[in-house]
Protein backbone atom coordinates (compact mmCIF):
# COMPACT_ATOMS: atom_id res chain seq x y z
CA UNK A 1 0.00 0.00 0.00
CA UNK A 2 1.40 3.67 -0.68
CA UNK A 3 1.41 6.20 1.25
CA UNK A 4 -1.69 7.86 0.05
CA UNK A 5 -3.72 4.92 1.01
CA UNK A 6 -2.43 5.62 4.51
CA UNK A 7 -3.70 9.12 4.33
CA UNK A 8 -7.39 8.35 3.46
CA UNK A 9 -8.32 6.99 6.82
CA UNK A 10 -7.42 8.29 10.28
CA UNK A 11 -7.77 6.27 13.00
CA UNK A 12 -11.13 7.83 14.28
CA UNK A 13 -12.95 6.71 10.98
CA UNK A 14 -11.91 3.11 11.42
CA UNK A 15 -13.51 3.12 15.10
CA UNK A 16 -16.48 4.49 13.70
CA UNK A 17 -16.36 1.87 10.64
CA UNK A 18 -15.62 -0.63 13.02
CA UNK A 19 -18.07 -0.02 15.99
CA UNK A 20 -21.46 0.33 13.11
CA UNK A 21 -20.11 -3.14 11.26
CA UNK A 22 -18.73 -5.52 14.39
CA UNK A 23 -21.95 -7.38 14.41
CA UNK A 24 -22.90 -7.51 11.05
CA UNK A 25 -19.73 -9.21 9.59
CA UNK A 26 -20.49 -12.49 7.96
CA UNK A 27 -17.75 -14.77 7.81
CA UNK A 28 -16.85 -16.59 4.14
CA UNK A 29 -16.48 -20.59 4.42
CA UNK A 30 -15.80 -20.24 0.57
CA UNK A 31 -12.25 -21.19 0.58
CA UNK A 32 -12.71 -24.09 3.45
CA UNK A 33 -15.49 -25.88 1.90
CA UNK A 34 -15.29 -25.35 -1.71
CA UNK A 35 -14.14 -28.88 -2.37
CA UNK A 36 -16.52 -30.56 -0.02
CA UNK A 37 -19.56 -29.79 -2.28
CA UNK A 38 -22.16 -31.52 0.50
CA UNK A 39 -20.93 -27.87 3.02
CA UNK A 40 -20.31 -25.21 0.12
CA UNK A 41 -23.21 -23.33 -1.59
CA UNK A 42 -21.92 -21.24 -3.71
CA UNK A 43 -24.91 -18.54 -3.49
CA UNK A 44 -24.85 -17.85 -0.62
CA UNK A 45 -22.35 -15.28 0.77
CA UNK A 46 -20.44 -17.38 3.48
CA UNK A 47 -20.80 -20.42 1.57
CA UNK A 48 -22.51 -22.64 3.94
CA UNK A 49 -25.95 -24.39 2.32
CA UNK A 50 -29.10 -22.19 3.00
CA UNK A 51 -30.43 -22.40 6.62
CA UNK A 52 -27.31 -22.35 8.43
CA UNK A 53 -27.13 -20.92 11.31
CA UNK A 54 -23.56 -18.81 12.08
CA UNK A 55 -22.98 -18.16 16.25
CA UNK A 56 -19.99 -16.45 17.62
CA UNK A 57 -19.73 -17.94 21.08
CA UNK A 58 -16.48 -16.14 22.06
CA UNK A 59 -14.51 -12.78 20.66
CA UNK A 60 -11.75 -10.60 22.19
CA UNK A 61 -8.95 -8.16 20.85
CA UNK A 62 -6.02 -10.00 22.52
CA UNK A 63 -3.23 -11.20 19.85
CA UNK A 64 -3.35 -14.59 19.80
CA UNK A 65 -1.16 -15.78 17.00
CA UNK A 66 2.43 -16.84 16.97
CA UNK A 67 4.64 -14.48 17.29
CA UNK A 68 5.58 -14.09 13.66
CA UNK A 69 2.33 -12.99 12.61
CA UNK A 70 2.60 -9.89 14.63
CA UNK A 71 2.45 -6.78 12.47
CA UNK A 72 1.74 -3.29 14.00
CA UNK A 73 -0.37 -0.34 11.60
CA UNK A 74 -0.34 2.62 14.03
CA UNK A 75 -3.20 4.16 11.97
CA UNK A 76 -5.38 1.28 13.67
CA UNK A 77 -7.23 1.82 16.85
CA UNK A 78 -5.59 -0.33 19.75
CA UNK A 79 -9.36 -2.62 19.46
CA UNK A 80 -8.35 -3.10 15.77
CA UNK A 81 -5.17 -4.23 15.65
CA UNK A 82 -5.52 -7.72 16.56
CA UNK A 83 -8.30 -10.03 17.44
CA UNK A 84 -10.00 -13.46 17.69
CA UNK A 85 -13.84 -14.71 16.88
CA UNK A 86 -14.77 -17.92 17.07
CA UNK A 87 -18.13 -20.08 17.34
CA UNK A 88 -20.28 -22.83 15.41
CA UNK A 89 -22.30 -23.09 12.25
CA UNK A 90 -24.96 -25.61 12.13
CA UNK A 91 -28.49 -26.18 10.34
CA UNK A 92 -30.91 -28.07 12.50
CA UNK A 93 -31.91 -31.47 11.15
CA UNK A 94 -28.56 -31.60 9.51
CA UNK A 95 -26.35 -33.87 11.05
CA UNK A 96 -23.05 -31.23 10.75
CA UNK A 97 -21.97 -28.69 13.38
CA UNK A 98 -18.56 -26.70 12.04
CA UNK A 99 -16.60 -25.54 14.64
CA UNK A 100 -14.62 -22.08 13.36
CA UNK A 101 -12.10 -19.67 14.64
CA UNK A 102 -10.32 -16.45 12.83
CA UNK A 103 -7.44 -14.24 14.60
CA UNK A 104 -5.87 -11.39 12.80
Amino acid sequence: MDNLGLKAYDSLQLQDYYTRLKDKVILSFKESFNDMPFLYDSTTISGLPVGYEILVLKSGNKFVLPEDYLYEWSILPENLKHGYRSGVAFKEGEPYIIYWLVAW
